[in-house]
């Protein structure tokens, strides 16, 4: 797993001791940004978390071949919740970069999840 982080401060974060299996972390913000985190998968998917100003949520989508559309999309307002919901999305998403097919594969209704 190669790491880039391009926004570092020793502060404790949601993704400090995360492990994003096959993915590689390219981008990683430790502020309460719109853009936290980008993790690109084999096959093309891009896990993609970032915070909703807005809404005051924490945002993960999981979108493919640069669609924008999301596959999965989960959303919580603390950092626990999101830390746990983004367990849940790496492990996801490692299995279906593995097995999907060439066109969404076992992705093809976007899974909403929000805490």
């Amino acid at each position: 797993m190669r790491i880039l982080p391009i926004c570092r401060r020793e502060v404790q974060s949601v993704f400090k001791d995360i492990d994003f299996l096959s993915g590689t972390a390219e981008w990683i913000s430790y502020e309460k940004l719109e853009d936290m985190l980008f993790v690109f998968y084999p096959k093309n998917f891009i896990l993609d978390m970032g915070w909703d100003s807005v809404r005051g949520k924490y945002v993960i989508n999981v979108t493919r071949d640069e669609s924008h559309v999301p596959v999965l999309k989960y959303s919580a307002a603390t950092e626990e919740d999101i830390k746990t919901l983004l367990q849940k999305a790496i492990k996801k998403v490692d299995c279906e970069s593995r097995v999907a097919k060439p066109y969404y594969g076992g992705f093809w209704e976007t899974e909403i999840i929000e805490l």
